[in-house]
């Protein structure tokens, strides 16, 4: 009778240890990859971020509905971030939050050093500059100070914000983007590679932007109709971009040129699908 007790007990213990190691096993079968940094409940579907730090003065409603409503049609969930949110914490935090496609409704420009332009494109962000926030960083030029203007000089009464360089991308950002789209609408998107070459090195697929200064209403129109070639008609990268400068062509102010980074096969080819 004692030894059909122990006998009858082992096995309750292996049953119970077999079935945790199949709960276990289907957990991580079914777990999402990344899937931690997910906003509850919203695992498996494609997400899409439209940063909009230009919505602090040069807000434009009608380009948000328009493009949200594209591509939630398109079966995209999307995650919109207006002004204030665009912090230089959400830029860290960006490659590891499953993004496949990111708006970067964004004021950007080329940075100075040792009053030079150098080829280093910077995104601002909507946090007020100060010299004792991000102490480390700014040490390593990886942000720092940008001032926003609306004239052909400076007035000495701008704002002053927080940017992000190449060097924030290379070394501060967490995770790794998952071959991502990423539309910069801002001016010099494009002039220059550094920045596009650190996104990329970070995972993402293709950096799509302009070569030159923009103006707001062009970009706007511009990049509307580029989603809607990438999104609506599910064109190719290649395709929408031409679409774009054919249908749109280039900003009347800065004859501005719509490009992408880097141009191989693979990204030309490539279609930004929901499923």
């Amino acid at each position: 009778m004692g030894e059909e007790v122990s006998r009858s007990k082992k096995r309750s213990i292996i049953e119970v240890v077999i079935f945790v190691v199949l709960l276990l096993s289907l957990y991580f079968l079914l777990k999402p990859s990344g899937g931690q940094n997910l906003p509850e409940g919203q695992f498996g579907t494609p997400r899409v971020a439209i940063l909009d730090q230009l919505s602090l003065y040069l807000p434009n409603q009608a380009f948000v509905q328009l493009s949200m409503s594209m591509l939630t049609e398109a079966g995209f969930e999307v995650d919109y971030y207006r002004g204030n949110e665009v912090t230089v914490d959400l830029y860290r935090r960006l490659p590891s939050l499953g993004y496949k496609l990111i708006i970067m409704r964004v004021h950007s420009g080329l940075m100075f050093k040792e009053n030079k332009i150098t080829k280093n494109v910077t995104f601002f962000t909507s946090e007020t500059y100060s010299t004792t926030k991000y102490v480390l960083e700014q040490l390593r030029d990886e942000v720092v100070p940008a001032i926003v203007s609306f004239t052909p000089t400076f007035m000495g009464n701008e704002p002053v914000y927080f940017a992000i360089t190449p060097e924030f991308v290379k070394s501060s950002m967490e995770g790794r983007f998952e071959n991502t789209v990423i539309v910069m609408m801002g001016c010099n998107g494009l002039t220059y590679t550094p920045m596009a070459e650190a996104l990329i090195q970070r995972g993402a697929l293709v950096y799509i932007g302009w070569n030159l200064p923009v103006s707001i209403d062009y970009v706007d129109n511009a990049t509307l109709h580029l989603l809607n070639g990438l999104i609506a008609e599910k064109k190719t990268i290649l395709d929408a971009v031409v679409d774009t400068r054919n249908k749109v062509g280039t900003d009347p102010n800065y004859d501005a040129e719509l490009v992408f980074y880097p141009t191989t096969v693979e990204v030309q080819n490539f279609t930004v699908r929901a499923g």
